[in-house]
């Protein structure tokens, strides 16, 4: 590694370390209700997020039923306009 790139490298980490002991000021410095204010959206995002991948599973054992109906309704429609003497045969 070159002197150029461990100087940058340096100066990166430094930057990172100000930066990082900056965000703990700021967040040291907010009171208590702020900090739980905070905490609590997230907890809310959370819930969302939850609420949201109940409803898409649902949704997708929605569409598979849906799926099989109109398959099974499919084939009964076949049987009955051949005259009605087909044989179904439904998978599930």
């Amino acid at each position: 590694m070159s002197q150029k790139s461990i100087f940058v490298l340096c100066q990166v980490e430094k930057s990172k370390e100000d930066m990082l002991n900056q965000l703990y000021s700021s967040v040291s410095a907010q009171s208590t209700a702020r900090i739980e204010e905070l905490l609590q959206e997230v907890q809310n995002v959370k819930r969302r997020r939850e609420r949201n991948q109940k409803q898409s599973s649902l949704l997708v054992k929605l569409t598979k039923q849906l799926s099989i109906h109109d398959n099974r309704a499919a084939a009964a429609s076949s049987c009955w306009s051949n005259g009605g003497a087909g044989i179904i045969a439904v998978t599930v």
